[in-house]
């Protein structure tokens, strides 16, 4: 009544478990590599020579570069013709480490140092007397011996040994009887003994003795008890019972440095464990003594050598996981015991040998395995068949065989299950198979290896409609009891076969609530508690009584959580799956709930399995892989893709384990099983850096490391940075970040598995930069890493710059004030002196109004005065004396009109300032010996009353000055409106200011009065004088 692919092809059962194990092994054995090549980041795809330092890098030398693995990303290292600082050359042949953590690296062009603090190379360069080579050609091979000794083979140069600054060259003399024989080095070992063996290209091997400083030879032919199989020795390696393992182009060697006797192991095509290549390319031995041999296009060999016998390892092609990759390289082994391989043309294989130990079928690597992959259900009966409902049909694997049984619904055969969708399977107490399908209830009849289908009756009175069954519990009794899709709850009694519906009673209306079950289990008390769509519900199996329990609102629950799933561990702690909830741990008695959520770090918040294995740890199966949660420690440790899990996404009800512990999970793209003490965790504490240090998007640093205690010092203005940071374990795991730059941020940034953290706007100061990650079960690391960053304020906030500043600004204030003091004094010094000036000049022209009246109207009011009593006293010349009085008033008049017209002007306010300007030069024409030369323009428009009155008394000054004192020839006036400005210009060829002064104090006085009017019309008063020269008077005033 079933189906099967495999069986209706081969008949024979041994075949038939062959293949189901090759499959199963197969695609075990895929899941176990990781392969990284160009696409990935690698520089070159040839892999010769592979190191993982102290800090946790793992690099890789190709023949185009050397790469820096973080288990996330390369960081590519060539040579630069133009940068001292970049590596030698990139050809890399080989890379060791020396005590302090620097990386030697030989290439076709030398040895280069890296150091790691420093993040750049340097060239080795030595000071051979011996043999006077300076230089370090192409290097083959590199030991730093236990002494700290640095030896060097060299392809075509021999052997170089460095130590305490002074180098020695080793090379082939004839003449000299224990000389190395060959300067064509290949490999290089050191023996416990601290004895240095050196394989040659075509001469054997050379043992260079520590004690005696002398070289011996060993090579093919040697009769005396055995000699090499080959005088080409390819590989060097010696293993802790020390012996010298030795690989060369005609099979494996092995020398005994006691006895000295060599075994000598070659391919046998008729023995299975011989070794199977002799073309031997590289040596290796781990940690565990195993010597591991890569053969030329023959794979990659373990050698026992207690059992003198060679294992196989299979090294799956990327191209084609079935087939074996045949051209590698080099082996290495890392601290967490991965091995990596190094390969010609596929780049770097990683063998995951401590993954966690996950099985599964799927699809994709199984084919048609099992009816259907998204899995529905999953039961292992009480004979060890592991039974596997779908989608589409039914699965049984035999615990004996291994064949899969599959059943399907076959329309109109009543002893075909009832439905190809299988939700839910149980075993009865008498050990009869139930299943719940889309479509009923059906038992498995072993005899008949058919299906018996029950009609849904409800007593003997109504047939209810069909229904999804999604969950069945056994019960202790002969009763079934089961959840439905729609329907509620359900019993089933076995003996009479009659259905009984619990869900809708007039008793426990609300019950009508809980009609999607999705899980049921019983306590030891006999209530059944139910995962339904409207939560955590228990049913009294004697009362009838419903009770529905929900959370308080302070707990991060909601009311209204649908339940997929739980588990009970005792009567006061319950855990519950939810549908986008998270997990609930509720305490039934006090009536308390716990939430926890990917922000506690599950990897989803939809909980569809609950399992508990032996150690009370909680496996969970979600949306988003498998989850391991510590009841007691609250750590959670997510697996994923990368570890073996045959897909994220689980599915409601596809869970269970069996009496061996083991653990079983389905999904939509297959099932997963495992026993979780066969699942590797790692617990190391690891390590951590920060990489990939940005300012503004632009890596600060190329290629730089910092760790642990380093500082990072900025410019103020390079206050955005970002960085990356690392987990340097190379396990590539789903650790979880969190960060703080302490005097920023107030707590920690949970990251998740992003290793990526930005900041901006980030103010000058001192911060420290504090990183830390979870191990490989989940566990928070105590101490992580510790990074300084300094952002340095701009120059005026520093300390230096304000003091600077403050004693600056206050030097300039005094400086200032002390100046507008010395201002201030002198020109009140100067006010002082030009109001005396001004009180003189104003007293002498009082003195001259006075002469001049004294002089003139006085003498003439005298003669007047005189006249009179004269023509008085002679009445006969009255006349006479008239007409002379007459002439004295008249002259009188005369001198008071002059007085009064050089006071005040009257011709201004009749006749305007420009005919006043004329009118005064004019007189002075009349009377004087200097030549007047005047071009004068109407500007009376321009100017009011105050104005014109300020600009005639300019010009009078001016030429009053000119006539009194310049003793010039020729004086040219020009007044004219140009520009928006009247231009005044004054131009004689006398003596010079300079010499009038010395002639006259009114000079200054009149040049200080013409610029004070100058001011006072919103003008600019300039002088040009030389001395003897002339000088120049010129006034500006806009309009």
């Amino acid at each position: 009544m079933y189906e099967s692919r495999i069986t209706s092809k081969m008949k024979n059962p041994l075949k038939i478990l062959i293949i189901t194990l090759l499959l199963i092994i197969s695609a075990k054995t895929q899941a176990q590599f990781e392969y990284y090549s160009l696409g990935e980041g690698l520089s070159q795809a040839n892999v010769r020579c592979l190191l993982q330092e102290r800090n946790g890098f793992l690099w890789m030398g190709t023949q185009d570069g050397l790469n820096r693995f973080d288990g996330y990303q390369f960081a590519k290292f060539r040579r630069e013709p133009k940068n001292n600082n970049s590596v030698a050359g990139n050809y890399i042949s080989c890379i060791t480490e020396d005590k302090d953590g620097k990386i030697f690296i030989g290439t076709i062009n030398g040895v280069s140092i890296y150091d790691p603090r420093l993040n750049h190379f340097s060239k080795l360069t030595i000071k051979d007397t011996i043999n006077n080579v300076n230089t370090v050609g192409s290097v083959s091979s590199l030991l730093i011996a236990k002494d700290g000794t640095l030896w060097i083979g060299d392809y075509y140069s021999g052997l170089l040994k460095i130590s305490g600054g002074k180098s020695v060259r080793y090379m082939k003399d004839s003449q000299a009887h224990n000389s190395i024989n060959d300067n064509y080095i290949t490999s290089l070992c050191e023996d416990e003994a601290g004895n240095i063996w050196i394989g040659t290209f075509s001469s054997g091997i050379n043992k260079y003795n520590i004690a005696t400083g002398k070289f011996e030879y060993i090579s093919k032919g040697q009769e005396n008890r055995g000699g090499l199989s080959s005088n080409y020795i390819s590989a060097l390696c010696s293993d802790n019972n020390g012996n010298i393992i030795i690989g060369t182009t005609n099979g494996l060697n092995v020398l005994n440095t006691s006895t000295n006797e060599i075994s000598v192991y070659k391919n046998n095509s008729s023995h299975i464990n011989s070794i199977s290549g002799n073309n031997i390319l590289s040596l290796y031995r781990d940690r565990e003594n195993k010597i591991w041999i890569v053969t030329e296009g023959n794979g990659v060999n373990v050698f026992n050598a207690s059992q003198k016998s060679f294992s196989k390892i299979f090294i799956a092609s990327r191209s084609n996981p079935a087939a074996e990759e045949k051209n590698i390289m080099c082996v290495y082994e890392d601290v967490n015991g991965n091995y990596w391989f190094g390969t010609s043309t596929s780049g770097v294989i990683k063998w995951i040998k401590n993954r966690p130990n996950f099985n599964s079928y799927t699809k994709r690597e199984n084919r048609q395995y099992l009816s259907d992959y998204s899995i529905r259900s999953i039961y292992k009966d009480r004979e060890n068949n592991l039974w596997i409902g779908t989608d589409n049909g039914l699965n049984k694997i035999s615990a004996k065989s291994k064949v899969v049984a599959k059943y399907y619904n076959r329309p109109g055969d009543e002893t075909s299950i009832n439905d190809n969708k299988v939700w839910t399977i149980t075993e009865d107490k008498k050990g009869n198979i139930w299943f719940g399908t889309q479509r009923g209830l059906a038992m498995y009849n072993k005899e008949k290896d058919s299906f018996e289908r029950f009609i849904n009756k409800l007593g003997t009175k109504e047939t209810l409609p069909v229904f999804s069954i999604r969950c069945i519990y056994p019960g202790n009794s002969d009763t079934l009891w089961f959840g439905t899709y729609g329907l509620g709850l359900f019993s089933f009694d076995i003996k009479n076969g009659n259905f009984h519906n619990h869900t809708f009673t007039n008793k426990n209306p609300d019950a009508k609530k809980d009609v999607v079950i999705f899980q049921i289990e019983e306590e030891r008390h006999g209530k059944l508690w139910m995962a339904a769509a409207s939560g955590l519900v228990v049913y009294d199996k004697i009362t009838g009584d419903y009770q529905r329990f929900f959370s308080d609102t302070k707990d991060n629950f909601s009311t209204q959580s649908v339940l997929y799933s739980f588990n009970i561990e005792n009567d006061s702690t319950f855990w519950l799956g939810t549908l986008g909830d998270g997990l609930i741990k509720f305490n039934p008695m006090k009536k308390r709930f716990a939430s926890f959520t990917q922000n506690d770090g599950l990897p989803n918040n939809v909980i569809y399995g609950i399992l508990r294995d032996r150690k009370n740890n909680l496996w969970l199966s979600t949306n988003y892989g498998i989850a391991r949660f510590n009841t007691k420690s609250k750590n959670i440790k997510n697996y994923e893709l990368n570890d073996g899990i045959p897909t994220y996404e689980f599915n409601t009800g596809a869970f269970t384990s069996d009496k061996h512990g083991n653990l079983y999970f389905g999904g939509i793209e297959g099932l997963l099983f495992f026993n979780p003490d066969s699942i590797y965790s790692n617990t190391n504490t690891p390590k951590l850096a920060v990489t990939n240090f940005k300012v503004y998007d632009e890596v600060k640093y190329p290629n730089k490391v910092h760790y642990d205690g380093e500082e990072i010092i900025l410019k103020y203005h390079d206050n955005y940075f970002s960085f990356e940071f690392s987990v340097l374990d190379l396990s590539n795991s789903a650790n979880e970040y969190a960060y703080m730059l302490d005097g920023y941020d107030k707590e920690w940034i949970h990251s998740g598995k992003r290793r990526y953290a930005a900041y901006t706007n980030v103010d000058p100061g001192e911060y420290l930069l504090k990183v830390k990650t979870t191990n490989g079960d989940g566990v928070w690391s105590e101490k992580g890493i510790i990074i300084a960053i300094t952002i340095l304020p701009p120059f005026w906030a520093t300390t230096w710059f304000r003091l600077i500043f403050i004693s600056s600004f206050t030097g300039i204030i005094l400086w200032f004030y002390s100046r507008r003091v010395k201002r201030f004094k002198k020109e009140t010094e100067r006010q002082i002196l030009f109001s005396r000036k001004l009180i003189a000049a104003q007293e002498g022209e009082r003195k001259r109004l006075a002469a001049e009246l004294h002089d003139g109207v006085g003498q003439n009011l005298l003669i007047v005065s005189n006249l009179t009593q004269m023509g008085l006293k002679k009445p006969d010349d009255a006349q006479r004396h008239l007409n002379n009085i007459s002439k004295a008033i008249k002259e009188s008049i005369k001198d008071i009109r002059q007085i009064s017209r050089d006071l005040h002007p009257y011709q201004i306010e009749e006749l305007g300032v420009t005919i006043a300007i004329q009118s005064l030069i004019s007189r002075i024409k009349e009377s004087g010996e200097i030549v007047f030369h005047d071009f004068i323009e109407n500007i009376d428009r321009y100017l009011n009353l105050d104005e014109s009155i300020n600009l005639f008394r300019i010009v009078q000054e001016a030429i009053t000055n000119t006539i009194k004192h310049s003793q010039a020839k020729n004086v040219v006036i020009s007044l004219s409106y140009v520009g928006n400005k009247i231009q005044l210009v004054i131009s004689d060829d006398g003596i010079g200011i300079s010499g009038m002064e010395k002639s006259s104090e009114h000079v200054g006085l009149g040049l200080r009065t013409m610029q004070e009017r100058s001011i006072a019309l919103n003008g600019n008063f300039e002088i040009e004088s030389n001395n003897k020269t002339g000088t120049t008077i010129k006034v500006l005033i806009p309009k």
